[in-house]
């Protein structure tokens, strides 16, 4: 029997913990007030002087009360997924979110460098995981316990079902991030078939049991398990700095492909951000991408990356396939 609603297959609720928690301005709640007095706490106005790098961040900075520039469609610098907004989603019909742990290890360690914070992808994860699960027992309590939160964790399509029969939020926990593991590059696995295997066997086996359910083995850059879409010139100065090379590319024309990098002006706002913190060190490029046409990543699965794959449907989790 189908279960009726609208789900959200792509949100980063826990996304201010990510980028060295600075660069998304605002938290999704305050566990210790209610009332005006959270929203003041959680939304305070925006000081931040790294949102004054791109058109899109210049922006007022008023937070709670004025609100006179954010939350808004356009914005992806400031918190848009605020406890009491989810809920108003969620008394919209608002019946499955899949809640992905987000980073980006190069602005994690620009925004980092003076909260002590981990900046590397896997301990962010992590971070985020926890603080989503944290996020769900509040809404509990505020309910009474027992479980009876409007949102509830679904660690599988057994409990997605049951929790959305039941008229609440099922909330899914996945990870979207350059370098699972903190793998960046096939190197950093066991040469060993045997052995690479076995060690990403543990480290999903390790985030199976933290309650991952959705994973993005390829997100923006090259990594262990295989290359990137190409579609954003300032990644390929991301891949540089994280993989040491750049996109090595091919004229994908015969598919259809027409985007070419150096075209790609890297647009405004979290474009620029990157441009200004990566172009500075970065401003060459791989002779691949002077071959005429559109192009495309030449590296596809990596052996490791098939074992990833492998090992990812034998634990039945979703394989999100975007930026692949």
């Amino acid at each position: 029997m189908g279960v009726r609603g609208f789900a959200d297959l792509h949100a980063h609720l826990m996304g201010h913990l990510a980028f060295g928690g600075k660069i998304l301005w605002g938290k999704p709640y305050d566990p210790e007030h209610t009332g005006s007095e959270a929203l003041a706490r959680a939304l305070p106005w925006c000081p931040v002087p790294e949102h004054q790098i791109g058109a899109e961040f210049w922006h007022n900075p008023g937070g709670y009360p004025e609100f006179d520039s954010w939350p808004r469609y356009s914005t992806i610098a400031h918190q848009q997924a605020y406890l009491d907004w989810v809920r108003r989603a969620y008394d919209g019909g608002l019946r499955l979110v899949c809640c992905s742990a987000v980073n980006n290890e190069v602005l994690a360690r620009f925004g980092s460098s003076d909260n002590g914070e981990d900046a590397d992808d896997r301990s962010t994860v992590d971070r985020q995981l926890e603080a989503m699960k944290e996020m769900v027992r509040f809404v509990d309590h505020q309910s009474g316990g027992q479980g009876r939160g409007w949102m509830e964790i679904a660690y599988s399509a057994e409990d997605a079902h049951r929790i959305i029969e039941s008229e609440r939020l099922a909330v899914v926990l996945g990870m979207e991030v350059d370098s699972l593991g903190n793998w960046r590059t096939g190197d950093e696995l066991p040469g060993d078939p045997a052995a690479g295997k076995a060690e990403i066997r543990r480290e999903l086996e390790r985030l199976y049991e933290s309650g991952v359910r959705q994973i993005t083995p390829i997100h923006l850059t090259d990594n262990a398990f295989g290359g990137a879409a190409v579609y954003n010139r300032m990644f390929d100065a991301l891949n540089k700095a994280l993989t040491g090379s750049h996109y090595i590319t091919e004229d994908a024309s015969q598919t259809g492909v027409e985007y070419r990098l150096e075209d790609d002006l890297g647009g405004t706002g979290i474009a620029e951000l990157f441009r200004a913190l990566l172009y500075q060190w970065e401003t060459q490029s791989d002779p691949s991408h002077a071959i005429p046409g559109g192009q495309a990543n030449t590296k596809g699965l990596t052996d490791h990356g098939q074992t990833l794959i492998d090992e990812l449907m034998r634990l039945g989790m979703v394989i999100d396939i975007d930026h692949m």
